[in-house]
């Protein structure tokens, strides 16, 4: 955590930014620096997004994948395309956004990584069902897909609810950050980076 003062902003966003390099091609994924920097060990993780599924199952992570009916087929093909013995190591599921926190719930104190986006947060009673679920060294890594005014909204309603607000990674499509990144950027060009929130469970069980 930053030492600095409070931030002014709603949700105190004074935590540091970390930016993360992933490559397209050869070299680490979003998926993989995930879980090499939230769940080094062969635990168990809850994959809302359909992102982490291939590569935590490849990894020997027992995932389980949940997902709303418009994204089951793609996702199960996805686990199918998987060697068989890194098959196993996945489950989808069909869990309409509504009833995520219901879902996740039914999970008890052992989930090492639970990875999401900023709208399923929204669901009421998200974060008491994050809480119930997360292992006490485990994590939510939230996946921004909105524009930054609502940053400071997903972070209150973690804090309130008694998680830390450990990181702000950004995610940039490269292997590695050069000169070349700063470049200013112009009208035509498109949103490259992607923001993901990182918090941690309460230290008291629910």
């Amino acid at each position: 955590m930053s030492d600095t003062p409070l931030h002014p902003w709603g949700g105190n966003l004074d935590v540091p930014l970390s930016v993360l390099p992933t490559g397209t091609g050869p070299g680490r994924s979003l998926p993989d620096a995930l879980l090499d920097i939230y769940a080094p060990r062969a635990g168990i993780i809850i994959d809302t997004t359909a992102l982490m599924l291939p590569v935590a199952a490849a990894r020997g992570h027992r995932c389980f994948c949940l997902v709303a009916d418009a994204q089951i087929a793609d996702t199960e093909n996805t686990l199918l395309r998987l060697p068989a013995d890194a098959r196993g190591w996945g489950q989808v599921r069909r869990v309409d956004t509504e009833y995520l926190p219901d879902a996740i719930a039914a999970f008890v104190c052992d989930v090492d990584l639970l990875t999401t986006t900023d709208t399923a947060t929204l669901q009421p009673g998200w974060w008491p069902a994050c809480r119930h679920a997360l292992a006490p060294t485990g994590h939510v890594a939230v996946l921004s897909g909105t524009g930054s005014d609502t940053h400071a909204l997903l972070v209150d309603n973690a804090r309130t609810a008694g998680f830390g607000y450990q990181q702000h990674l950004i995610a940039v499509p490269a292997p590695t950050l050069d000169i070349s990144t700063g470049a200013p950027g112009t009208p035509r060009h498109h949103r490259i980076h992607r923001d993901i929130f990182v918090f941690t469970p309460p230290r008291t069980r629910p």
